[in-house]
């Protein structure tokens, strides 16, 4: 069922925060999906660097494939670079407190490498948008997931305006000084509440990005000077159960992908538009 962002959010600002998890893991999807691009030079000479770093970097998709794992990036090497920007600093109150800006502002910073994020939808495989906007123009592929767990798997919530944080980041300092000297441990409800509310900052887009239908795996970042993490998609509470090859895919592509596709014992699809029917849309055949 889909997600009731006012009753999610009610929950997390009511505090109940072990309600509002259990809540938001039950409206997840039993299906998700992942669209990835390939890169292709028609006109390639030998030792050229661009085609070598092309072939490089499908090489690197290919292989995580193969060894059922997905790539991770930090927020500051995701495609929009809006990122983490639902929320904004009120300056004025924050100096009138006496707080250091800088300071917090560099807080914040540091809170986003604590996370490596992987990007899925709910969109099926005949949403012709996100073939054109994340496989190269459908010359990529798409990777259907079972979910087995959700609980690193968090709804994207698409807002029209962004959060002023100055108070709660006032509370949340006020907080970390009593903690380091051990008079209340990090376990406190209203700390828990506002590390919960900035780490839900980097799941909020600008309303805009809506048709994507993102959903977002988190995953803790041990490596904070790392750009990303490849992970087994098991330890992500998930499980590849369909590839599905786009419609322009290159013929060497998509020979690589029927042979990981065979090793793996995994369904593999073609995308395609049926000509002969008055239906506008992509279908599938298998490979």
């Amino acid at each position: 069922m889909d997600i009731d962002f006012s009753k999610y959010f009610g929950l997390l600002f009511e505090k109940e925060l072990q309600e509002a998890n259990e809540y938001r893991i039950q409206c997840m999807p039993k299906k998700i999906y992942k669209y990835v691009s390939l890169q292709t030079e028609k006109t390639c000479k030998k030792d050229n660097k661009r085609c070598n770093d092309i072939d490089n970097l499908n090489k690197l998709k290919f292989n995580a494939l193969e060894q059922q794992s997905i790539w991770m990036s930090k927020f500051e090497h995701l495609n929009d670079p809006f990122e983490y920007k639902a929320m904004f600093i009120d300056r004025d109150k924050l100096f009138e407190k006496g707080w250091n800006i800088d300071f917090i502002e560099e807080y914040l910073d540091r809170m986003k490498l604590n996370y490596n994020i992987a990007s899925f939808t709910e969109n099926l495989v005949d949403n012709m948008p996100m073939w054109a906007h994340y496989t190269n123009n459908h010359q990529g592929f798409c990777l259907e997931y079972t979910v087995l767990n959700a609980k690193m798997l968090f709804p994207i919530s698409y807002e029209a305006d962004r959060f002023a944080v100055a108070s709660m980041l006032v509370n949340i300092f006020s907080k970390i000084a009593p903690i380091e000297e051990g008079m209340i441990d990090d376990q406190d409800t209203d700390f828990q509440f506002y590390m919960w509310m900035i780490s839900h900052f980097g799941l909020i887009k600008h309303e805009t990005w809506r048709y994507e239908n993102e959903l977002r795996v988190l995953y803790p970042s041990l490596k904070v000077d790392e750009p990303g993490v490849l992970v087994n998609a098991i330890d992500l509470g998930l499980h590849l159960s369909a590839i599905y090859v786009g419609n322009q895919c290159s013929t060497s592509n998509q020979k690589k992908l029927v042979e990981i596709s065979n090793k793996l014992k995994t369904p593999i699809h073609k995308m395609h538009l049926i000509e002969d029917d008055e239906k506008f849309k992509l279908s599938t055949y298998p490979l």
